[in-house]
């Protein structure tokens, strides 16, 4: 994921038998982009794992990624 464009950050959580998979762009085209990269190398590299779910949001709050949006943040 680090040579796409727009690239800034990821991350993965497991619990209860679900993996959760979280990453950072630039912009929202990058991450679509990025997510169909990610994609096509789970189905060829993780066959024991599919993908269920694509959610796309703008990040108001990030520690790690130094993001703030709020008033007087």
């Amino acid at each position: 994921m680090k040579a796409q464009p727009g690239f800034k950050s990821y991350a993965v959580a497991v619990g209860d038998g679900t993996v959760f998979s979280s990453s950072a762009w630039d912009t929202r085209a990058d991450a679509e982009t990025g997510s169909a990269a990610v994609a096509s190398w789970v189905a060829e590299n993780m066959t024991e794992i599919s993908l269920t779910e694509v959610h796309y949001g703008e990040v108001l709050f990030s520690t790690s990624l130094g993001v703030s949006t709020a008033d007087g943040a």
